[in-house]
């Protein structure tokens, strides 16, 4: 099985994708998929900010929360905060983020 369709997003299980002519080892654990549209986003952000700068740092920020929340409040908030921070103590303008949520 190569791809299904859960939640309205296609889960791939292949060990290799290629997105812009380059080949991308998957790291998703045996039998487990990642979502195309997730991933094609990361990159095309990494992508964007690799054509501004060419030096870049990613910093993978994993939150949990206590309690269930429907919406994305938390997240845009916590986004936005860190974006004033980084901009008021680096000087930077250009920050990109992605993000996930796990159910």
């Amino acid at each position: 099985m190569i791809k299904t369709i859960q939640n309205r997003k296609t889960k791939y299980f292949k060990e290799y994708l290629e997105i812009n002519n380059e080949q991308l080892k998957i790291n998703a654990g045996v039998g487990k998929g990642i979502y195309l549209n997730i991933l094609n986003r990361v990159i095309n952000q990494l992508d964007i900010a690799y054509s501004i700068h060419k030096r870049l740092l990613v910093v993978r920020f994993d939150l949990h929360l206590k309690n269930y929340t429907p919406n994305n409040t938390a997240m845009f908030r916590f986004i936005k905060t860190i974006k004033q921070w980084i901009s008021r103590n680096y000087k930077m303008k250009d920050i990109g983020y992605a993000w996930g949520k796990r159910r």
